[in-house]
């Protein structure tokens, strides 16, 4: 299991990075749906979504790669879980690091639902 440090410190960047989550969580649900649905038409049409943001974070990769597993996992998303832990897994992330991320996600989930609490 990684430090505490380590773990405190992906969930404060988290928080920072609070907007584009905000994005990746729109991106899901829409993704989800697809997935979910039994309309085969839903995934052969462009989602058409305006990801700019995401596309120009500024961040690690690797880093946001967690946050899009982490933003995965929470939304049950099982196509997103495995193409996200796909990614991190072909840029040399270990299970141990994946599963530390997994792990503290409901933690990092928590703080966003305070600070929607708090900002609203």
């Amino acid at each position: 299991m990684l430090p505490f440090v380590f773990r405190l410190r992906l969930a404060l960047k988290l928080v920072f990075r609070f907007a584009v989550l905000k994005r990746l969580v729109l991106r899901f649900i829409f993704y989800r749906f697809r997935h979910l649905s039994s309309t085969k038409k839903y995934g052969t049409v462009p989602a058409r979504l305006r990801m700019q943001v995401i596309r120009s974070h500024g961040s690690d990769p690797v880093d946001f790669e967690l946050w899009c597993l982490a933003v995965s996992a929470i939304n049950g998303c099982g196509v997103c879980v495995d193409s996200h832990e796909k990614a991190l897994r072909e840029k040399g992330v270990g299970e141990e690091t994946i599963l530390a991320a997994v792990r503290t996600t409901p933690v990092i989930h928590a703080l966003a639902a305070v600070m929607d609490a708090v900002t609203v």
